[in-house]
């Protein structure tokens, strides 16, 4: 039988009934050669699990991800990418449960702002400042946002190729 606590789930099947899906993970080989790469679009927190999960089965390596840029922004004189932040940060197994941003992050800085009478609603962690940080200034030298997409990549261990759908 099927049961979710051992990796299974039922499903309604089209042709009536239910059909058993087994969710655990497969080797990547066992699901697509190596020959072969995935191209998927992506935005947000959602697009941010389905491409974590795409990776668990085709690997990392195997799969392109282009990421939405519609969200960005100044904030902080910070330029902020969230969508791509989230998708980069969970391939990297560093997003934490909330949702968004490094697991275990503080909020010292933030915190600061808040003293001095500055706007602190948009949740920026320390560690994810640094991120914003690092972006800002490698774009103020001239580096394409894909560049330094693909820089963050390569420090956090991410195999995955994480392009924004614009530079």
């Amino acid at each position: 039988g099927c049961a979710t606590e051992h990796g299974r789930r039922h499903r309604p099947s089209s042709a009536g009934g239910w059909r058993c899906y087994d969710l655990r993970p497969r080797e990547p080989e066992q699901t697509i050669s190596p020959s072969h790469m995935i191209l998927c679009l992506s935005g947000g927190t959602g697009g941010a699990k389905m491409v974590d999960g795409l990776a668990q089965v085709v690997g990392q390596a195997q799969l392109t991800a282009i990421v939405n840029t519609g969200d960005d922004g100044d904030f902080y004189g910070l330029r902020v990418c969230p969508d791509l932040d989230i998708c980069v940060y969970t391939l990297a197994g560093v997003v934490d449960v909330r949702g968004w941003g490094y697991v275990h992050d503080t909020f010292r800085c933030l915190e600061g702002l808040a003293t001095y009478g500055r706007d602190a609603w948009f949740g920026i962690g320390d560690r994810d400042l640094a991120t914003h940080l690092h972006r800002t200034l490698a774009l103020a030298e001239g580096r394409a946002l894909s560049a330094v997409i693909a820089d963050i990549c390569a420090r956090l261990g991410v195999q995955s190729r994480v392009l924004p759908m614009c530079d």
